[in-house]
């Protein structure tokens, strides 16, 4: 028997096949899905390997990633040079609007469309300020955990509970942002709207999503946790290698999510 999923007016997906039967509410309005076999999720380390030909497909995927990672790495200390610290907020903000393209340019890899280098800067100068505020918004806990620290005299940077803290914080942010990112790329640019949808396909999919939650998540906040054992010269290094697997995660996350009968219905809204 072929394996389906039922979604709203009896639409067809191969490879799942039904158990039980559940009822969504919310913002993407009311979901009616036949529940079975993962079809979604089971196919993580095919949507891994995807990610990793576009960038065959697309070689500024990489490059460009690597390059500011690494131009970030570099000019972040600034050692009081203002020059070099007016590169490095340059670099920063850039890296912010490339979380937004570097999904439009995975969706446009794996539709076999063409990727020009002339839209890569406007395209990404128009999503710097949707992830600022994301950004911000992220470091709101954080922020909180700080002022109370230092507010009950046990705030330290180098204390072992504070990189405990902060690698936990990553983990959660990693695993709770995994759909908020791709959604404020595709779907809409108001962060007060991808938050909310974000979590909900993250919860509607769970466990079936888990892979493309806590993999990614895991993996970042154990190189982020290492960071402070390596010294200072190596550190760099990790922070490259930290982005590249970050955007190899983000590869595989943007091709569930554009298979996703929830992104679906939310285009058609």
């Amino acid at each position: 028997m072929t394996p389906w999923i039922t979604v709203y007016s009896k639409v067809e997906y191969p490879n799942a096949r039904p158990e039980t039967t559940a009822t969504y509410y919310g913002a993407l309005s009311c979901i009616e899905m036949e529940i079975g076999t993962p079809a979604l999720a089971d196919r993580f380390l095919d949507d891994v390997k995807a990610s990793l030909e576009a960038w065959r497909k697309d070689l500024p995927l990489p490059i460009v990633t690597l390059l500011l990672a690494a131009g970030v790495a570099v000019t972040m200390p600034s050692h009081g040079n203002f020059a070099i610290l007016l590169v490095g907020l340059v670099l920063g903000l850039f890296s912010f609007g490339w979380f937004g393209t570097q999904f439009v340019r995975y969706r446009q890899a794996f539709n076999g469309q063409p990727a020009h280098l002339g839209e890569l800067l406007p395209m990404t100068w128009t999503f710097i300020a949707r992830y600022v505020r994301l950004y911000f918004l992220a470091l709101i806990p954080l922020f909180v955990l700080v002022f109370t620290a230092i507010r009950w005299h046990t705030f330290s940077f180098e204390s072992l509970s504070w990189r405990i803290s902060v690698t936990a914080y990553i983990l959660v942010l990693d695993v709770a942002g995994t759909f908020i990112s791709p959604t404020l790329a595709y779907s809409t640019r108001k962060v007060v709207k991808a938050v909310p949808l974000g979590l909900q396909m993250l919860v509607q999919g769970w466990p079936g999503d888990w892979k493309y939650a806590v993999v990614p998540g895991v993996a970042v906040a154990a190189l982020g946790g290492a960071y402070w054992l390596l010294p200072s010269p190596g550190r760099p290094v990790l922070e490259i290698l930290i982005a590249l697997i970050s955007l190899m995660f983000a590869g595989a996350i943007a091709r569930y999510f554009l298979r996703n009968p929830v992104h679906a219905r939310l285009d058609t809204e």
